[in-house]
């Protein structure tokens, strides 16, 4: 499925045919964990890392994001489960609506320099190979959206992100 095309439908066809996905390719167990609750020894998240650099306008893979800080709502529950709950999907179509001017270009241009007080922010920490991870500080439901939009197409990237590199203490 090419997903800009998924984009030329309805808000609301935009969502159920990303659900229809996610089902028939039996992707609903990813969660993310709350890294802003989670223990390092003695340390909690933030103490354990420091704030390294901040970069800006970046391009992030959504299938590297890990986790989140301090948000319930998107935390420790299968993804698919968080995306079809149905007091939140109405959140997640005004997310493709045309009247939010949030309906294609939203998802595949630089998203952070649309409206700054919908910037999408995350924290980056590296894997063991230094690979890089994301943990969402602000913009759930759209990250939400961009991971089941990865799954879809590979070549897809949330564009003009801001990321705080965290480095561990030592």
């Amino acid at each position: 499925m090419i997903i800009q095309e998924l984009f030329d439908n309805e808000p609301e066809e935009i969502y159920s045919l990303i659900l229809k996905y996610i089902c028939d390719k039996e992707l609903k167990s990813k969660k993310w964990v709350d890294y802003g609750n989670q223990k390092f020894g003695a340390s909690t998240f933030f103490d354990a890392f420091k704030r390294s650099k901040i970069h800006e306008n970046i391009d992030i893979e959504p299938i590297q994001i890990i986790g989140t800080v301090n948000h319930s709502n998107f935390s420790n529950r299968p993804l698919f489960d968080i995306f079809s709950d149905k007091e939140r999907k109405y959140r997640f179509i005004e997310c493709f609506s045309k009247n939010n001017n949030h309906h294609k270009d939203y998802f595949f241009s630089k998203i952070n320099a649309r409206n700054e007080s919908e910037a999408m922010t995350f924290y980056s920490i590296n894997d063991l190979q230094g690979n890089k991870k994301y943990i969402i500080r602000h913009g759930h439901h759209r990250s939400l959206i961009a991971y089941f939009l990865q799954l879809i197409d590979n070549s897809y990237r949330l564009k003009g992100i801001e990321v705080t590199e965290l480095v561990l203490h030592g």
